[in-house]
């Protein structure tokens, strides 16, 4: 009976002194973030969704004639390959004739129509040749000719 009381006491300890701090509402900010501490006295959801469904009006943003000019002059008149294999279909039917890949990534670097941070980007675009004949079979845009030279298939009219 004796440690029921002191049981009792203890609890109404802790609540005097839960009653002295300001109320705080735990309120998740975002995914992620956890839960963060906020005063009750912070907006209701009644609030929000009234400051959510006004709608804020668009500004007009004026459009100078640089930017008019970068917006004109970063649209390309002529199709440009996005990637090492459209690039090297393009050298090697300039070419017309079977190139390695040193020479070829040369040629395409030089010639602007691909770029790489890579320390190899000849070994990259090998291994893509290399892979394009071995998946497509007969459907690749590539031969091999020689060991480490590939051309452009041509293209028969049927």
């Amino acid at each position: 009976m004796a440690t029921t009381g002191t049981k009792a006491t203890t609890t109404t300890k802790a609540t005097a002194t839960n009653t002295d701090k300001p109320k705080r509402a735990r309120k998740r900010v975002k995914a992620g973030q956890g839960l963060k501490d906020t005063p009750a006295t912070a907006p209701s959801k009644a609030t929000k969704k009234k400051a959510a469904t006004k709608k804020a009006t668009p500004t007009k943003t004026k459009v100078t004639a640089k930017k008019k000019a970068t917006i004109k002059s970063s649209t390309p008149a002529k199709k440009s390959p996005k990637g090492c294999l459209e690039a090297a279909v393009v050298v090697l039917t300039k070419a017309k004739k079977p190139m390695g890949c040193k020479a070829l990534m040369d040629a395409i670097l030089e010639q602007k129509l691909w770029s790489t941070q890579g320390a190899t980007p000849h070994q990259t675009l090998s291994s893509a040749i290399q892979r394009e004949i071995k998946v497509k079979k007969k459907e690749s845009r590539f031969v091999k000719t020689g060991r480490g030279l590939y051309t452009v298939k041509e293209k028969t009219s049927s």
